[in-house]
């Protein structure tokens, strides 16, 4: 009687390719069924590991990482050792499968970087949980605090293992008003902190996307400890990509900390403004920090207005920008882009300021009400933005004080 020994290698990838990578990776021991014998190895390895080197988390499927196909019991020891490309994108809850789908068609460089394809999943747009049938918010915060904090946890402490990574995403944004209930606010600072200090900056991992674009961050008090952190791992990831709902001058690491034989970083983008979700009254990130001895006002806005700090917190970003590059320089490095976008009030555009060649610029025809949480970061290349003329700073002088 023929045994699965007997069969030619073309057959046996067949066989593999039917049964596909994620079911051959099911179960205790995965990497054992590899070993079965020679011949089994040369067919069923390029399929047992072909989704590896991109892998794609969202709501409905982050469970996968605690007791599914990505835990430890199952193809964690593969991803530490194969995964090329990491995206996780939420917006909050479990029933974004069709959202997912929309982006199954894209390449990573091309889900980050294609404004109009990543669609939100609301209930207009006919989501698998109609509104009269989804859950009540308290059972959508327990799974944010138990199911999605445990996964992303255990995640982000594994991250240092992952030596082949070179791209890294993490999005947490929101369907705004879509949603009743309001869950916006669901991921944890310290979820944040731990991502950024387990990065695998000692391997592979050159281009770095961190936009958490939901209402806030969960914390007693936000401390600002992300921006402490970042500072720790940006001058050595290539291209960095940031948006914050708080942020401050902090995320600039001090020139003597600057380490020059490690110094990497070529690109740095911010942006400063966060999505509209039909003007929400949300869309300028608040300062984490407030110096009295670097504002001459107060940093209290009156009747729910921004501060004077928050409206200009684009200068302070920019000064704080050039500080970073003139001290780059002092190490013999220079950047190839750093570029901070930001809101114009009276016009609701979006405006970049160009921090290596202190000029402004603005993506034609796209204003902030449009921004739902995509990821559009605004670093075409220059012939296709409009130059509108040398930045004048108004508000900050050199030193980070307000004039």
């Amino acid at each position: 009687m023929k045994t699965l020994a007997d069969l030619p290698v073309e057959l046996l990838s067949l066989i593999c390719e039917y049964v596909g990578g994620p079911d051959l990776r099911q179960g205790k021991g995965a990497a054992a069924k590899l070993h079965l014998f020679r011949e089994w190895f040369a067919a069923a390895q390029p399929v047992f590991l072909d989704d590896l080197p991109g892998l794609r988390v969202y709501g409905h499927n982050v469970g996968r990482l605690l007791d599914g196909e990505w835990s430890e019991s199952h193809g964690r020891p593969l991803m530490r050792k194969h995964a090329r490309k990491l995206r996780v994108r939420l917006l909050g809850h479990w029933w974004d499968e069709r959202h997912a789908r929309a982006q199954a068609g894209l390449s990573l460089e091309e889900l980050a970087d294609n404004f109009y394809e990543v669609p939100t999943d609301s209930a207009e747009e006919g989501s698998p949980v109609e509104e009269a049938a989804r859950p009540s918010s308290t059972a959508i915060a327990v799974w944010q605090s138990g199911t999605l904090k445990h996964a992303l946890d255990s995640l982000f402490d594994d991250l240092g293992q992952f030596k082949a990574l070179q791209s890294l995403v993490f999005e947490a944004t929101s369907e705004g008003k879509a949603v009743e209930g309001g869950h916006g606010d669901y991921i944890r600072e310290d979820t944040v902190c731990k991502l950024v200090r387990n990065l695998p900056l000692s391997y592979s991992l050159s281009r770095l996307t961190l936009d958490v674009n939901s209402t806030g961050l969960q914390s007693s008090r936000y401390s600002g400890r992300i921006c402490h952190d970042i500072a720790t791992m940006m001058p050595y990831v290539e291209y960095f990509r940031l948006r914050l709902p708080s942020i401050c001058e902090d995320i600039f690491p001090a020139s003597e900390t600057l380490q020059a034989g490690r110094i990497k970083c070529k690109s740095l983008i911010l942006k400063l403004h966060l999505p509209a979700f039909d003007l929400h009254d949300s869309s300028i990130p608040r300062p984490c920090t407030s110096d009295s001895e670097t504002d001459n006002e107060s940093d209290d806005g009156f009747d729910g207005e921004p501060s004077a700090r928050q409206m200009f917190l684009h200068e302070y970003m920019a000064r704080a920008a050039v500080r970073y590059i003139e001290a780059l320089a002092v190490s013999s490095h220079r950047m190839e882009l750093c570029r901070i976008s930001h809101i114009r009030p009276e016009t609701a555009s979006v405006w970049a300021i160009d921090c290596l060649s202190m000029r402004e610029r603005a993506e034609l025809d796209f204003f902030y009400t449009e921004d739902q949480g995509d990821p559009c970061w605004n670093e075409h290349d220059d012939e296709e933005l409009l130059d509108l003329g040398p930045y004048t700073f108004e508000h900050v002088d050199s030193d980070g004080r307000r004039v």
